[in-house]
């Protein structure tokens, strides 16, 4: 776990241990990677924002929430345990953390992820995240990135 406090407010990151990464890839690949239907999608153009992206995203399809859509728990608690840890060192009081939408993109080689911001302080988007998936470089889709809000 590290916290720095680069730009206005900190930023965390924590890289999960060896075999909670194991478990969190492994629930990804069984309860979402293999139910992807590689013949439908193109995975050099992006559904969302094609004037900058070129990677393939589920932001923007009918699953607001990817997360819970594929019952992804392991990823989850995760997710709840570091938000908890930023929200407690940040000093800022909650009710409870809630997952208000995920979302996946699959990049492959040559595609990219345009900048963007997710917007902060609005409504239930007062944290952004990210949880990095990489896979076998040389399989058609080798990274992807559950985006949450």
């Amino acid at each position: 776990m590290a916290i720095e406090e680069l730009f206005k407010f900190p930023h965390y990151y924590e890289d999960a241990d060896d075999d909670l990464k194991l478990k969190i890839n492994k629930q990804i690949e069984d309860n979402y990677i293999s139910t992807i239907d590689w013949n439908i999608i193109d995975l050099y153009k992006s559904t969302w924002n094609s004037s900058i992206d070129s990677a393939y995203t589920t932001l923007g399809s009918d699953i607001h929430n990817l997360i819970d859509h594929n019952n992804l728990s392991t990823l989850k608690s995760f997710i709840f345990s570091g938000a908890k840890k930023y929200l407690n060192y940040c000093d800022w009081s909650y009710d409870k953390v809630k997952i208000q939408e995920s979302w996946a993109v699959i990049g492959t080689k040559g595609t990219t992820q345009g900048h963007h911001t997710h917007g902060y302080g609005v409504g239930y988007s007062q944290i952004s995240g990210v949880y990095y998936v990489s896979g076998d470089p040389s399989s058609s889709a080798f990274f992807t990135a559950l985006t949450l809000l």
